[in-house]
């Protein structure tokens, strides 16, 4: 956690494990070290989805809510949407291909040179969300299959990870619905764990919740001590 700033993701966890313990009848203290997130004086690992409730109705977050949990979150992630957050409507430009058109030559250039330089950092990551209609090949990776994904958040934590989020967990569709933007029949499904009608996908949902069932049977042994590796040489591990 060295360098990220951590007072709302703090803010956030203690919304959350205040809840549960509120419904107990007793407190809980969160603080970070430069491990972890520490509740109650116990590093934790933490598994966090992204959840966007205005896309979906009322009456299904709680269902949502419940098969998260039961898949493995520990924390959802959402936010406030830009009719709420932002006073000017579009002063605030977040996904380029609404506005590309309007720079000609010059946005496709750009869209070339983000696409080349995310593909110069090797990091192995598909560019799936926001991704562009005309970005070139390998960048567009729409369904991720469940094994890469598990791989890649059990090297995260082998690694020294303590805090991780899923974007999206459950994405929903608008359905006719405003959710912060044009009043348009948006998706952000997009081979989700739970999908858009809040039914579990699988083998994505079971897969994830085996791995992070495994993740926290290994908790204490992964988070209280700073990690070693050994490289076996490229692409090998």
């Amino acid at each position: 956690m060295r360098g990220n700033p951590p007072f709302v993701l703090i803010l956030f966890v203690t919304l959350i494990f205040g809840g549960y313990y509120c419904e107990l009848g007793s407190s809980v203290t969160v603080t970070y070290d430069h491990r972890a997130l520490v509740i109650d004086g116990k590093r934790r690992i933490l598994q966090s989805g992204s959840f966007h409730y205005p896309r979906t109705t009322p009456e299904m977050w709680p269902e949502i809510i419940r098969k998260s949990k039961e898949g493995g979150l520990d924390v959802i992630e959402t936010y406030v949407f830009w009719n709420y957050h932002e006073p000017v409507k579009g002063e605030v430009e977040n996904e380029y291909g609404n506005v590309e058109g309007s720079y000609g030559v010059g946005g496709k250039l750009y869209i070339k040179w983000a696409a080349e330089t995310a593909i110069s950092l090797n990091t192995t990551v598909p560019w799936v969300m926001c991704a562009q209609s005309d970005a070139p090949d390998p960048i567009v990776i729409p369904y991720r299959p469940v094994e890469d994904l598990a791989f890649s958040v059990a090297r995260f934590f082998e690694k020294g990870g303590t805090f991780q989020n899923y974007y999206m967990y459950f994405g929903g569709t608008n359905f006719g619905r405003t959710a912060g933007g044009p009043l348009i029949a948006t998706s952000y499904d997009y081979d989700a764990p739970i999908d858009e009608y809040g039914f579990t996908r699988q083998p994505k949902w079971g897969h994830l919740r085996d791995l992070h069932k495994s993740i926290k049977h290994c908790e204490d042994y992964l988070v209280n001590a700073d990690p070693t590796q050994q490289s076996l040489g490229t692409n090998l591990e």
